[in-house]
């Protein structure tokens, strides 16, 4: 496969999947075929991930924060959707919670990682005192220019920690990153090839993906975002769906970019062939993985982790 091979001594991750609620996914907004039956919502996870290098403690990081409790604790805007996509979540901070299930308090981390900054990731980036926030460069002014600065923004300010040194917005056009496999650019963030930062365009503007390798024989995980809201769009069984109205005119798109979120599709499943069972491609809401792994309860959630047969 293209993804690089092991050296020798190795570096690698465990990854463990955290629950970061549930909402109902309006899956004809984003996928065509939609689903057979009348258009109707499916339950579909938030996941979030806890990450650890395999032999150094200090470096350990969480991507992607889930779902607040509330839409009342989102921006204005954002509260127009609770209609259409009504959440599901357990706790008061289920990311905070799973994390303490397995030992460890939201204070000790260390990095947060956001695929993006959509209202479904971003959870509440005030437990995470003393966490840097890796962001994609492409979203800091609509981090910095959302809500409340911008009364009708769909992005708030509060998504990210804006005080000074807590953020650091990841350029993909800097240096440092380079190709890896199939993604043409990409972060070796801890710099032993144990976890890099992936550049996956074409969803909203900063969206970022990690590839992890999980063992030193050459197995990985790759956490994907929302590079596609549905296993059939790497599989190929579906496409990406484009709401048009009666002129044709585009009423909606789950992505931003569609000729970018099409290549980064590609690139997932290019990915995940190589792999031959030895590359998980796992989406933020990735009803299939979920279910198969217990809705939460399976032993892949932490303080349990991902392991290959």
């Amino acid at each position: 496969m293209s993804l690089p091979p092991p050296g020798p001594n190795q570096a690698y991750c465990e990854v463990s999947a955290l629950d970061g609620g549930q909402f109902a996914l309006p899956l004809h907004f984003f996928i065509d075929p939609p689903p057979p039956g009348p258009a109707t919502s499916s339950p579909a996870p938030s996941l979030c991930w806890y990450i650890r290098h395999a032999s150094d403690p200090q470096k350990h990081l969480v991507f992607d924060l889930g779902l607040r409790r509330s839409f009342e604790r989102y921006p204005p805007a954002v509260r127009a959707f609770a209609g259409m996509c009504p959440l599901s979540v357990d706790s008061e901070f289920p990311v905070r919670d799973t994390l303490a299930r397995g030992g460890v308090r939201a204070e000790d981390v260390t990095t947060v990682c956001l695929s993006h900054v959509h209202w479904d990731h971003v959870g509440e980036a005030a437990l995470f005192p003393n966490a840097t926030f890796w962001v994609g460069a492409g979203a800091r002014p609509l981090v910095e220019g959302g809500y409340p600065a911008a009364a009708d923004a769909v992005i708030a300010q509060d998504y990210v920690p804006l005080a000074p040194g807590r953020a650091a917005w990841l350029d993909p056009a800097a240096a440092g990153w380079a190709p890896l496999g199939p993604f043409p650019r990409a972060w070796d963030a801890w710099g032993d090839g144990s976890l890099y930062v992936v550049d996956t365009p074409g969803h909203v503007a900063g969206h970022l993906a990690l590839a992890v390798r999980t063992s030193a024989r050459g197995d990985w995980v790759v956490l994907s975002g929302d590079c596609a809201h549905d296993r059939r769009l790497i599989s190929g069984e579906a496409q990406i769906a484009v709401v048009r109205d009666e002129h044709g005119q585009v009423m909606f798109c789950g992505h931003e970019d569609l000729g970018h979120a099409k290549e980064t599709i590609e690139w997932l499943r290019r990915v995940g062939d190589e792999g031959q069972g030895r590359v998980k491609v796992i989406l933020q809401h990735d009803v299939e993985w979920w279910e198969a792994n217990g809705r939460g309860e399976g032993g892949a959630f932490w303080p349990g982790k991902i392991t290959y047969a």
